[in-house]
């Protein structure tokens, strides 16, 4: 009788012990899958930004004609914003890209936008380089302008608060 009792509890062991091996292997393809995935995926934004830095004339110059990206890069991409540093290199050596972009949503669907791409070398020397197109600045008129429009505006009168009910 307690032989019955052992050798069904053996089996029982044996099956959740088989069932566990399988729930693990399971596991570990799946967190396998995932994790190339992951490497495998260049969002966007980051596309964005990489393509804006090859255009970029400092790009060239310090890296060579042919840059080419690291697999790993670093950061956070989700729907609406995303600030990355994607590594870099190329003939004369590597650098780093550091940029933060934002999407809007227009009637043509999401349109990403880079806020700020700065190509930045290991050990900041030479210190990072700007990869953003030149904003051309107000003339002094323009400046004139602007100041007095602000200055003719009537003062902001701050409001006390009200009291919560």
């Amino acid at each position: 009788m307690l032989s019955h009792y052992l050798s069904s509890a053996f089996a029982g062991m044996a099956r959740f012990e088989l069932a566990a091996r399988a729930a693990g292997a399971a596991a570990t393809a799946f967190c396998t899958y995932k994790g190339v995935e992951l490497l495998l995926e260049f969002p966007e934004p980051c596309e964005l930004m990489l393509a804006q830095a090859r255009a970029h004339p400092a790009v060239a110059e310090r890296l060579g004609a042919e840059m080419q990206r690291s697999l790993m890069w670093t950061g956070r991409v989700t729907d609406k914003r995303a600030v990355v540093t994607i590594p870099v290199y190329g003939e004369r050596g590597g650098a780093n890209i550091v940029g933060r972009a934002c999407c809007t949503q227009g009637e043509d669907g999401a349109k990403w936008d880079v806020l700020t791409l700065d190509l930045e070398s290991p050990g900041h020397v030479p210190p990072p380089v700007s990869l953003m197109p030149e904003v051309p600045q107000a003339s002094p008129e323009e400046m004139a302008r602007h100041v007095a429009f602000h200055r003719s505006l009537p003062p902001m009168v701050a409001r006390p608060p009200t009291a919560v009910r």
